[in-house]
């Protein structure tokens, strides 16, 4: 099967998955009449005259005759073929080129069982009432061209009249429910693959709704029908996942305000002993507890939802309309043509970082406490990821560790694939945001850090790790035992570097980092060591955080090579080659 066959049964196939039985087209070439094709083609050279209308270029250079050619053929044109002249015309006369064929045109022959509908813009003025009534029973498409200014209106009308649709929808309680109708902007003006860049300046224009709004390029009408196919699979997902984002949020909500109805009927009691007793113990935020509790409570009802058979048949439509589409990406995949930028899909590579990712402005704005996952960095760009048992994390009563450990268990982090397929690998996959490039932990390249310079991170809202030895109340964002442990740490610090003061007036910087507890192959190095200002700073800054399950998987990863066997060497091996 030829790539343009192939582009068209793909188009087919999306199409019958939407259930769509209308296709109307709002243009300004609907209100084209010869006299203004005319008026246009005298304007451009006999050549591109014989060349958009396939007739010889010796009849094209005579004046007369050109002219009545071009009044035959449209005489004898049907409504399709009418369109697409005037669209190759206009865009001849605005010098972005002659379209190969008319958006009109070109669907209504890959979809022949499908109602066309072709309007001019005073028609749509007129029409668009009762057609918006109809799509409850007829599932319609409606693409809007983005310049009416040939009939009288704006270069930018078709956006304000998504817009206004979008309004109708609402209020007559169509816009909510899984459409009967689909709807997209198509426009010369926008080349093939900045499609979603001029979509979000569209949409930040327009106000039209982000969720469901999609623009085509007509550059897409050119070669095969591959590229159209995959504008038209995004237009016609866009409202299906608006339905389904719409659908599950209120599933949310309905389970969220459920399990607070029944929190609130227990007792004081109950809540005194899950949300503080076992928080405090435990060092950890009463708040999250009570968040945790309510998660609980709600996770059947919200899986009973997400389960209701309306869900079920939207989120089977959607299967059907993806798989239909999939044959789109194939036939780029194994093209030798560009696929477009759009295709990239950067929100998705951006979710995907943020699912196992906590950003650093997050972690460290909000002084969390340190935990297994967390990764910091030095200077030299050089990061790490703590590996250490979560409980063994927790800062509890007295705002101290049990036991109260002195070193934490830290592994490298490289990038590149040279350990991508070894054991001693963990991958951490979409390492930096906006990028699909992973990172490795090197699980073979431990480090024992001092938990003092990790833990001086977290009394900065910029991560670094830095501590003052006198002065001033811990920050209100830091938690209770973490508010002690930073009193503890001062008191600790400060004692030491009086001692350095005191013993050694003039020791060297290394002395006085021996005396602290830097050492040579120790990752964080000290800074900064003011005994006057009292203030230490290691080269030390929390740059985020995994997310579980990734970090616990780290965590067992990180043990599983650890408790690996041990072989000794081969006794019988072969013998060294005497050559």
């Amino acid at each position: 099967m030829s790539a343009d066959a192939s582009s068209d049964t793909a188009v087919k196939s999306l199409v019958e998955a939407a259930e769509i039985e209308r296709i109307v087209y709002v243009d300004d070439v609907f209100a084209a009449g010869v006299g203004d094709i005319v008026a246009l083609l005298a304007g451009v050279e006999p050549e591109q005259r014989a060349e958009l209308l396939g007739l010889p270029l010796e009849e094209m250079r005579e004046e007369d005759l050109w002219q009545e050619r071009v009044r035959e053929r449209w005489g004898a044109a049907s409504n399709e073929e009418r369109a697409s002249l005037a669209d190759a015309t206009y865009g001849l006369d605005s010098g972005t080129g002659a379209p190969q064929s008319g958006f009109f045109e070109v669907l209504s022959a890959l979809l022949p069982g499908v109602d066309h509908l072709g309007l001019a813009l005073e028609d749509w003025r007129q029409q668009s009432a009762a057609l918006i009534t109809e799509v409850k029973e007829t599932t319609t498409l409606i693409l809007f061209d983005q310049d009416f200014s040939r009939e009288d209106g704006g270069p930018s009308d078709g956006q304000v009249l998504i817009r206004e649709l979008e309004a109708e929808l609402e209020e007559s309680g169509s816009g909510s429910a899984m459409p009967a109708i689909f709807y997209g902007l198509v426009t010369n003006k926008v080349k093939a693959g900045e499609e979603p860049r001029r979509r979000n300046e569209i949409i930040e224009q327009s106000g039209v709704d982000p969720t469901r709004f999609v623009l085509i390029s007509k550059q897409n009408l050119e070669g095969d029908h591959s590229r159209l196919a995959l504008r038209l699979r995004t237009m016609l997902l866009a409202p299906a996942f608006a339905e389904l984002m719409q659908r599950v949020s209120v599933a949310v909500s309905k389970a969220s305000e459920e399990a607070v109805a029944k929190a609130e009927k227990m007792t004081a009691e109950d809540l005194e002993h899950m949300v503080v007793q076992s928080s405090t113990e435990e060092g950890v935020w009463p708040a999250e507890t009570m968040l945790r509790v309510l998660e609980v409570l709600q996770r059947a009802k919200l899986r009973e939802s997400l389960l209701e058979p309306s869900v079920i048949g939207l989120t089977e439509k959607l299967r059907l309309m993806v798989e239909a589409g999939q044959l789109i990406g194939d036939l780029l995949a194994d093209g030798d043509r560009d696929a477009p930028q759009a295709e990239f899909a950067p929100a998705a590579v951006e979710v995907a970082h943020d699912e196992i990712y906590e950003s650093a402005e997050h972690i460290n704005g909000l002084q969390l406490p340190v935990a297994l996952g967390d990764l910091f960095e030095r200077s030299d760009g050089s990061r790490y990821v703590v590996v250490a048992q979560p409980c063994d994390l927790m800062v509890r009563d007295e705002g101290k560790r049990a036991p109260d450990l002195s070193h934490v268990v830290m592994a490298k982090v490289t990038t590149g694939t040279d350990h991508q397929k070894q054991f001693s690998a963990f991958e951490l996959p979409y390492f930096e945001r906006g990028s699909r490039e992973s990172a490795f932990v090197r699980l073979n390249r431990p480090a024992t850090v001092r938990a003092v310079v990790l833990d001086a991170c977290v009394f900065n809202p910029d991560g670094r790790a830095r501590i003052r030895l006198q002065g001033g109340n811990p920050s209100p964002s830091l938690l209770p035992h973490w508010g002690v442990r930073q009193g503890l740490m001062a008191g600790l610090l400060g004692t030491l570097v009086e001692n350095v003061a005191a013993v050694t007036a003039n020791a060297s910087d290394k002395t006085q980092k021996a005396i602290l507890g830097s050492f040579k192959g120790d990752p964080f190095q000290i800074t900064e060591l003011n005994a006057e200002e009292k203030v230490i700073e290691w080269d030390c800054r929390r740059v985020g955080r995994l997310c579980d399950p990734w970090a616990r998987a780290l965590l067992a990863r990180f043990s599983q090579y650890y408790a690996r066997d041990a072989y000794l060497h081969d006794l019988a091996g072969s013998p060294l080659d005497p050559s």
